[in-house]
């Protein structure tokens, strides 16, 4: 399933409907996608180098071993960070969208596709059967 969003804060809970009305896999797996998917279209509402008149295309696919979630948008790409941030996570601010995600998450990125950047989860299904 894929669907345009708008890059605003009402978007988060159309994101995590299209994980339920998508998947037909254990529940575990759709609570962890709501909210790895919730938190990469945050991140891209917040911190996405786009055009605000520039929509959001955000996707969820599974296959009998992965579900993958993606947000995607015709912005430059993103570079994390070579070295960590200086404070210990415990006591920054922000960044804890990230640890929240590689928690959840068994593989996660950010690349280029289909001209466009891409920030992308994926959930091994059958782990959490």
């Amino acid at each position: 399933m894929e669907a345009i969003l708008p890059p605003v804060a009402a978007s988060l809970a159309e994101a995590r409907r299209m994980v339920t009305d998508t998947v037909e896999v254990p529940d575990k797996v759709v609570e962890d996608a709501q909210l790895v998917l919730t938190e990469l279209l945050a991140n891209e509402i917040k911190h996405g180098h786009y055009d605000p008149s520039d929509p959001l295309i955000c996707s969820v696919r599974t296959s009998s071993d992965v579900l993958r979630v993606e947000v995607r948008h015709p912005g430059p790409p993103f570079h994390l960070p070579a070295e960590p941030a200086e404070l210990p996570l415990a006591t920054r601010e922000t960044g804890w969208g990230l640890a929240l995600i590689t928690r959840l998450a068994d593989r996660w990125g950010v690349d280029d596709a289909r001209g466009a950047r891409q920030v992308w989860a994926e959930i091994d299904v059958k782990k959490s059967a």
